[in-house]
């Protein structure tokens, strides 16, 4: 498939991976056409206490050297302001999520809140039973309301975060030459956007040897004047060698090229690996990279032509680490 076809399936027909349901679908679909490509798919059961979550493993994990990792879930709806997402700082991502996620539940306690104070002075609830009744119905109702809002729908359009990510893993699966695929593999995770039952599932199951695979994050690549690429200094010479490659095609092209340490990557999946690198796009904010518009749905737009040239960077790259 070209990537008019990748974006119409999985950023269009099967855009949303919120519920269980729809997270099967795509499973078994995307498996499907890597399949299709040559590559053996197995599912994983990624768990955290009490969460789970289906993860593909695409080629031979065990034996790569070069894993690719990209997120398949997406986000439920933003009700509030715009999350501004920092992809190489999960303290910011954090803190710049917390309060538009959390809207509908704060109005329903202010709500709540001024109901009670507003009302329930004035009434007496011994006397006044069918008042009492009726001001509990509605504390219910708010209640129901916002957590439904904060937890429970999905958001309709999610063509960067995380289907660009997915299309990017597909077409550099597609251009591998066939000597490499045992070196190289591919893992769709679920999780991560929270969670992160992907990432304890890929560490888990590799406990000896994920400290010395080339983990490549492909996170929201699919729009953006600048490509960002965190690294640990571990897995700075393959950031380097990123740098070279992207450069030797666009001498112009804008990077973010950013040395992470533990607390930078507290809340991501690039904390699970200590060879990790992470790949994104966004925009320069006061130094830090950002990606606007995710969870709502103004994220309808992706750039092709900047999807194709970085999958074809990154198998390069591939080439020069497998």
């Amino acid at each position: 498939m070209n990537i008019d076809d990748l974006i119409i399936k999985y950023g269009l027909t099967i855009g949303r991976r919120f519920t269980r349901k729809e997270k099967n679908f795509f499973c078994n679909e995307i498996g499907k056409d890597f399949q299709a490509l040559g590559y053996s798919v197995r599912g994983a059961m990624g768990k955290k206490k009490r969460t789970k979550g289906m993860n593909l493993m695409i080629g031979n994990v065990g034996k790569a050297k070069t894993i690719f990792v990209a997120h398949y879930d997406t986000l439920n709806h933003d009700f509030g302001n715009p999350i501004r997402y920092f992809p190489l700082d999960g303290n910011a991502s954090f803190s710049s999520s917390f309060l538009p996620m959390n809207t509908p539940a704060i109005l329903s306690m202010v709500l709540g809140l001024i109901l009670l104070l507003g009302l329930g002075r004035r009434i007496n609830f011994k006397d006044n039973l069918v008042m009492s009744v009726l001001i509990l119905a509605v504390l219910i109702v708010l209640i129901v309301v916002s957590f439904m809002m904060t937890f429970r729908i999905g958001n309709k359009v999610n063509l960067n975060r995380n289907t660009s990510g997915v299309i990017t893993a597909y077409l550099i699966a597609q251009q591998l030459p066939k000597k490499l695929r045992d070196q190289v593999a591919f893992v769709l995770t679920d999780g991560g956007n929270g969670t992160h039952v992907g990432d304890y599932m890929l560490r888990d199951a590799l406990p000896n040897t994920i400290k010395d695979r080339n983990v490549i994050i492909l996170d929201c690549v699919g729009k953006g004047p600048r490509l960002g690429i965190g690294y640990f200094e571990a897995s700075k010479g393959n950031a380097e060698k990123l740098e070279a490659i992207v450069k030797h095609q666009d001498e112009e092209a804008k990077l973010h090229m950013s040395l992470v340490d533990e607390d930078h990557v507290k809340y991501t999946s690039l904390s699970f690996y200590e060879k990790g690198m992470i790949v994104c796009r966004g925009k320069n904010m006061n130094g830090s990279l950002i990606v606007e518009n995710t969870a709502t749905n103004h994220d309808d737009e992706v750039e092709r032509e900047k999807i194709e040239a970085l999958a074809k960077d990154l198998t390069e790259l591939a080439k020069q680490i497998s």
